[in-house]
C-alpha cells in the first residue's frame, strides 16, 4: 500500500511543528528533566533504606528449635540364669521403660554370662523395641560352657529414641492352659491365645513363665505365632530343651507382646485382599 504524497507532507508538516515547539522551551528545563531522572534512581533506594530498614531489621524468622529426647535410664526388673545341665545353661532378663511418651525403636543388647570369680565365659548380642511403659523378657538362648556360670550380666544400648502418641491398646487371653511332659520326654506349656482385637496380626510373640508355688520364676521360654485372625482362637505348644524338669512348678503365664511401632504389625479386618501381605 502507497502512502499519498499529501498524507507525507502532512506527516512532516507535524514532525516540523514539534521540533518548533520543543526548540521554544528554554534549556534550563532540558536540563533539570535530565538532572531528575538521574537522580531519581538513588533516591528510592535511599528512602527505601530509610523507611524500611528499620521494619525489615526488626522482623525475625520462628526460630525452628529440634528438643532431643531426655529419657529416663531403662531399668533392669529382674534376671535369671538357669541350668540345664552342669555344662549348658539359659536365662532371661526382664527389663523396663519408665518413659511413658518415648519409645525406643532399636534396643541393642549384650547378655554375658559371668563365672563366680567375675570372668565372662560367654556372651550374647541381639536387639529389640521397646514401646513407652513396656516391660518386656529378653532370653538368652541355651549354651554350653567349659566352665560354671554363676551369674549373668546385661549391657542396654537404646540407638533410637522417639516421641510417640497414644498407642493401640490390644486384649488376648488364654485359655486352656497345659504343661507336662510329651511323648518324646521333653517339657513343654500349650494353651489357646484368643485374638480379642479387630485386627489381623502378622506376628505375636509369647513369653512364657514358669512359677512354683511361692510365685518365683523358675523356668522360661519365648515362641512366637504368626498369621493371627481377628478373634480366633489359635492353639500353639512351647518345647523346652532336652534335660528341662520342672518338678516344682505350679503355675504357667503366658506374656504377649506386639510390636506396635511396626506400622504393619495390626492389619484391620475389613482391609482389602491387596493390603494383606504376611
Amino acid at each position: 500500500m502507497e502512502i499519498s504524497n499529501k498524507t507525507k507532507l502532512d506527516a512532516q508538516e507535524k514532525i516540523i511543528e514539534a521540533a518548533e515547539t520543543l526548540q521554544a522551551v528554554p534549556r534550563r528545563y532540558f536540563i533539570a528533566l535530565a538532572v531528575a531522572v538521574v537522580l531519581a534512581i538513588p533516591i528510592k533506594f535511599i528512602l527505601t533504606g530509610v523507611f524500611l530498614g528499620p521494619l525489615s531489621s526488626a522482623y525475625r524468622p520462628p526460630e525452628i528449635i529440634y528438643e532431643q529426647p531426655n529419657p529416663q535410664p531403662l531399668k533392669v526388673v529382674d534376671k535369671k540364669l538357669f541350668v540345664l545341665a552342669p555344662d549348658s545353661y539359659y536365662g532371661y532378663v526382664r527389663i523396663a521403660n519408665p518413659n511413658s511418651d518415648l519409645a525406643v525403636r532399636k534396643l541393642k543388647y549384650r547378655v554375658e554370662l559371668k563365672a563366680s570369680n567375675g570372668e565372662s565365659l560367654d556372651s550374647y548380642e541381639a536387639e529389640t523395641s521397646l514401646l513407652p511403659d513396656q516391660d518386656k523378657l529378653i532370653f538368652l538362648p541355651p549354651r554350653r560352657l567349659s566352665n560354671a556360670a554363676t551369674n549373668l550380666e546385661v549391657a542396654l544400648e537404646p540407638e533410637r529414641w522417639s516421641k510417640v502418641g497414644l498407642m493401640t491398646s490390644l486384649n488376648f487371653a488364654f485359655e486352656q492352659k497345659k504343661f507336662g511332659i510329651n511323648e518324646e520326654g521333653l517339657f513343654f506349656t500349650s494353651a489357646i491365645l484368643r485374638n480379642e482385637n479387630p485386627y489381623i496380626i502378622p506376628r505375636i510373640e509369647i513369653a512364657v513363665l514358669l512359677y512354683d508355688l511361692s510365685r518365683k520364676v523358675i523356668g522360661a521360654n519365648v515362641t512366637t505365632v504368626n498369621d493371627v485372625l481377628a478373634e480366633e482362637n489359635r492353639f500353639f505348644r512351647v518345647i523346652w530343651p532336652k534335660g528341662s524338669s520342672y518338678p516344682e512348678i505350679a503355675d504357667v503365664e503366658f506374656k504377649p507382646a506386639v510390636d506396635l511401632l511396626n506400622p504393619r504389625s495390626l492389619i484391620p479386618e475389613t482391609s482389602p485382599p491387596d493390603d494383606i501381605r504376611f
